[in-house]
Order: structure tokens, then sequence, then C-alpha cells
């Protein structure tokens, strides 16, 4: 007979939800350190971001269509922001200049929001995963509704982060962070408190991330900013006492969203279509407007060779005129 039976070595019923958030917390902060690790995408972590949340959104549309597992994989891989958070990066919590105990809060918050936010959603949209591949009609819309507010509220702060990034939000916009975290922290306490959920969602993951959610209101009621803080002594100030990280420089520098490769190509390019041409039609190129322009110098440099002058000539301009009406 053995003296230790192996069911004796299961951990307790009462501490594996707990257990489950800890070892999240502390893959999720893992992760984020490995990714950001890479000096290419923690200067970018931005678009890594943007990235996360249009594959998140996208996935959110097509669950509303139809629930399945992979469709909700790709919505929970964007609650830990695609783990390319700054806030959960060990050197960047390092070079912040805030003081220690104001950074550890914020540390700390910022990895319950992450951890506990993804356990919370795998555990609302289980159910309807499961019901859908039963065969039955389900949508989102069959949750309860605090648990529908905090997945509403959360889709648009996914939306607003979006537009922050391509720098395409109106002013009155920015305003909406803060009472959208607000709502969706009070539908959180209200599930808690009232409703019947202890079949579906463990209370001790609306806990961890009702403290996660208080802690991030706070911070950005602090003006606390996302950064790797990895400064260069030659990037402008932000402010007094802030300076401007290699990140936020080149997100400055290169936003997302624009790419004027194609314009400086073309802009290059014009003095040497220009050298071929005749006068009296580079005149009336000069004239037109920038699409149209472009697209006849682009045509020259691309048939005049097959010009007998190597000049371009009637022929090229009609086609390259029928590309730009088009």
């Amino acid at each position: 007979m053995a003296i230790v039976q192996f069911q004796d070595l299961s951990v307790p019923v009462d501490a594996r939800h707990v257990l489950n958030i800890l070892v999240t917390i502390l893959f999720v902060i893992w992760l984020s350190n490995v990714i950001l690790g890479l000096d290419w995408v923690r200067h970018r972590w931005r678009r890594f971001l943007f990235a996360s949340r249009v594959l998140g959104i996208s996935c959110w549309v097509l669950f509303l269509a139809f629930p399945c597992q992979l469709l909700a994989v790709g919505m929970l891989q964007s609650m830990p922001n695609g783990c390319v958070d700054p806030s959960l990066d060990i050197p960047s919590f390092r070079r912040n200049r805030q003081a220690l105990p104001k950074k550890v809060l914020f540390f700390f918050g910022f990895a319950l929001h992450h951890g506990a936010g993804l356990l919370f959603g795998a555990q609302v949209l289980r159910p309807l995963v499961q019901a859908s591949n039963a065969g039955l009609d389900v949508t989102v819309f069959n949750l309860q509704g605090g648990v529908l507010v905090v997945l509403l509220c959360q889709a648009l702060r996914w939306v607003l982060h979006m537009l922050v990034l391509q720098r395409r939000a109106p002013k009155w916009m920015n305003f909406l962070n803060l009472p959208l975290a607000f709502v969706q922290t009070m539908a959180m306490l209200c599930t808690l408190l009232f409703d019947n959920f202890e079949d579906r969602i463990p209370a001790e993951y609306l806990v961890a991330i009702i403290i996660g959610n208080s802690i991030e209101f706070v911070a950005d009621i602090a003006g606390n900013k996302v950064s790797t803080h990895e400064e260069l002594e030659s990037l402008p100030s932000v402010s007094y006492e802030r300076q401007m990280s290699v990140a936020r420089h080149l997100h400055g520098v290169e936003p997302i969203g624009a790419d004027d490769s194609v314009k400086r190509r073309l802009s290059a390019l014009e003095p040497v279509a220009k050298d071929g041409m005749d006068e009296g039609i580079a005149k009336v190129i000069a004239t037109l407007p920038e699409p149209c322009k472009s697209l006849l110098l682009a045509h020259f440099l691309t048939h005049a060779t097959k010009e007998s002058s190597g000049k371009v000539g009637a022929s090229s301009i009609g086609a390259a005129s029928l590309q730009c009406e088009a």
C-alpha cells in the first residue's frame, strides 16, 4: 500500500483559480519581455499593438455571426495587448523615472488587468462556443447584462485605441477612455455582487480584474503614459521631466497608416522623366492634378523607351490619360 496517494498531491480546489491567475500573469509578463527584448519590435511596439487590435476586432465581428473557438482565441490574444505592452517590460520598468512605489503599483495593476482579463474573457466566451458546437443558436447577446456591458466597453476601447494609434481620433474622443473604463469596472462589480455566476465565472477572476482595472483607472487619471522609456539625448523632450522615447520618436516620424515611399520615388524620377519630354507636353503635365501627374510620369518612364525618338508621344499621353480617368 502506497504511503502517499497521487490524488493527495493535487492542488486544493479553493486555490486552483488563484494559482491559475498567478501562473497566467507570470507567463504574460515573461512573454512580453521576450517579445519586447527584440529591438526591432520594441521600437515599433505601437504597430504590433495596432495589429493585435485589428485582429481582435475582426474576430469580434466574425464571432457575432459565428461563435467558434478559433475566433475566441483571436479575441483573447488582444486582451493582454498582444504581449507587446511596455508596462510589463522589466527593462522599461527599470528605466522609468517615477517613484518606486508608484511604478510597482502600476506594474501590479497592469499585470492583473492583462492576466485576469485573459482568463475572464475565456470564461465568458467558452459557454457560447460550446453551445454553438452543440448546434444551438446562440449569440453574444445571450450573456448576462453586466458581462455584456463589459465586453461592449472593451470593444469600444479597442476601437478608440486603434483610432488614437492612427492619429485619426477627434479630440473629444480622447475623453471617452476614462468613462468607458469606469463603466466597465462598475459592470464587473455589479456582476460580482448581484449576478448568479458561480457556475460560469470564478469570483477570483472578477476580483482580480476589478483590482487591475481600478489601478489602471488611477494610472490614467494620474497621467501615466505607456512608454519604453528608452531615451536618447538627441531626441526632443516631451516635458521638462520626461525625454521622448525612441519608440515614440519613431512613431512620430513613421506614423501608422502613412507611406510616402511611392510619392518620394515618383518625385525622384520626375526630373528624369522631364528630360525626355517635349517641352510643351511637360508644361501640360505640370498643370495637372497630382494623381494624374504622377500617373503620366510613371507611364512615360515605362513606355518612353518604345518611342523611336526617346520622347513621350501622343499615344503614351492618351493611354495614361485613360488610366487617370479610370
